[in-house]
């Protein structure tokens, strides 16, 4: 179906639909700060899970997105404690041995670089950006 087949969200929806993934993001954070939310659901819940998945990149994205758009602490906080996650799984080798490691350092390392200028972040993406050349 092609895109013109759909009405365009007005200013409103769209700040609305913003709120609402937002508020969404929030909801998780308790529970997916130190830890990362499961690929699939079980049960209609994602469990918790150690950073091992190379999914986990979007749930930070996430986070960042949620912070770029609110500049709100608890995101940052949030995304920075992920960095140190994604610094230690890249330093010690921790399940990076594939091809998706831009879809975990892309979304997350990089992502917070570029909004904070976090030099944490930018070694662990170039430490993943040399271990992907390596395959």
């Amino acid at each position: 179906m092609k895109l013109e087949n759909y009405p365009a969200l007005s200013a409103k929806e769209l700040d609305e639909a913003i709120g609402y993934a937002i508020e969404q993001v929030r909801s998780c954070l308790a529970d997916y700060t130190t830890m990362f939310k499961y690929p699939n659901s079980v049960n209609n819940f994602y469990p918790q899970m150690m950073n091992t998945e190379w999914t986990n990149g979007f749930w930070t994205g996430e986070i960042w997105l949620a912070y770029e758009m609110t500049k709100e602490e608890e995101f940052k906080k949030s995304g920075l404690s992920h960095v140190d996650s994604y610094h230690h799984r890249i330093k010690n080798n921790i399940v990076c041995d594939h091809h998706d490691l831009g879809f975990l350092y892309s979304p997350s390392c990089v992502a917070a670089y570029k909004l904070l200028g976090d030099e944490k972040a930018k070694e662990a993406a170039v430490m993943a950006a040399d271990k992907l050349i390596t395959r």
